[in-house]
C-alpha cells in the first residue's frame, strides 16, 4: 500500500514538472502580452498548468501503481496450475452456414 502511494507521488511530481514547463512554453508561444510575457508564462505554468498536471498524474497513477496480479505479492492463490486460455483442446466453435 505504501509503495502505491509513493509511486503515485513520484508520478505527480514528474507530471507537475512536465505540466509547468509545457504550460510555460505554450504561454510563451501563444501569449499576446508584450511587457511581462515571461513572468506571465512562468507564473501560469507554475500555478495553473503544473498543479493541474500533478493532480491528473496522481489520479491516473494511483490505481495503476499497485497492480501485481492475484494474491498477495504476486503469488498465486491456489496450488492448481494456471488454466490454458489459448483455446487448444476446447470444442470447436459452431459457425452459421450461409
Amino acid at each position: 500500500m505504501m509503495r502505491r502511494w509513493l509511486l503515485s507521488l513520484i508520478a505527480a511530481l514528474v507530471c507537475y514538472l512536465a505540466g509547468a514547463s509545457g504550460g510555460g512554453a505554450l504561454l510563451l508561444a501563444l501569449s499576446t502580452n508584450t511587457h511581462d510575457r515571461g513572468l506571465e508564462a512562468a507564473m501560469t505554468g507554475a500555478l495553473v498548468f503544473g498543479p493541474a498536471a500533478a493532480v491528473i498524474g496522481f489520479l491516473v497513477a494511483l490505481p495503476c501503481a499497485g497492480r501485481r496480479g492475484p494474491g498477495r505479492r504476486g503469488q498465486r492463490t491456489s496450488a492448481r496450475p494456471p488454466t490454458d486460455c489459448s483455446g487448444a483442446g476446447s470444442a470447436p466453435l459452431r459457425t452459421l452456414a450461409a
